[in-house]
């Protein structure tokens, strides 16, 4: 073997060494690139039953909302982990990590999505419950929450306008509700 020869076989070792001890440092680059990318954010309600018999229940809304919750949170398909996702339930005893879904609940998630969310981020909201009409003509209307009341909705329901205003920072231009409301509540 000629000196030459020597010379670029170790030269080509360092190199290779070099390559190969900043390979992890390449892998932390590429996760820290594909976090600051488009985020899903989800954000579920579902209220089977309210504390105001005057409210129908809604039998499956709760389990509708976890069964999406799941399969959202699942890597085979959307795959968005804890930080991005909330999950309100009427009765969040059931489902540990789940919240209240109480209107003060309801309006913070809103509010979280709105702040957070950015222009390229996925965003899937989906509500499971009751509502009702609103105000002295019943032309507006409203989603009840666990605490909400039929007689005090105007008070203590969310209404429409509400949802809207709470959604109005939101810059994320990839926004998907999802309603299963019975407005005969």
């Amino acid at each position: 073997m000629s000196m030459t020869q020597a010379m670029l076989t170790r030269w080509l070792g360092a190199v290779l060494a070099v390559a190969l001890l900043a390979l992890p440092i390449g892998a932390e680059e590429i996760k820290a690139v594909a976090a600051k990318g488009p985020q899903p954010y989800v954000v579920l309600i579902g209220i089977s039953n309210y504390a105001d018999k005057q409210i129908k229940p809604r039998v499956h809304a709760e389990d509708d909302a976890k069964a999406l919750f799941d399969v959202l949170r699942d890597k085979k398909y959307l795959g968005v982990d804890k930080e991005h996702s909330r999950l309100l339930l009427g009765d969040a005893a059931k489902v540990p990590g789940s919240q209240a879904a109480t209107r003060e609940n309801i309006l913070k998630a809103l509010h979280w999505i709105a702040d957070n969310a950015k222009s390229n981020d996925l965003v899937l909201f989906g509500f499971f419950g009751e509502g009702g009409p609103l105000g002295d003509t019943g032309a507006h209307r409203c989603y009840f929450a666990s605490d909400s009341t039929f007689e005090g909705r105007n008070k203590n329901a969310l209404a429409a306008s509400e949802v809207g205003e709470a959604l109005k920072k939101l810059k994320s231009q990839r926004f998907c509700v999802l309603l299963d409301v019975n407005f005969k509540g």
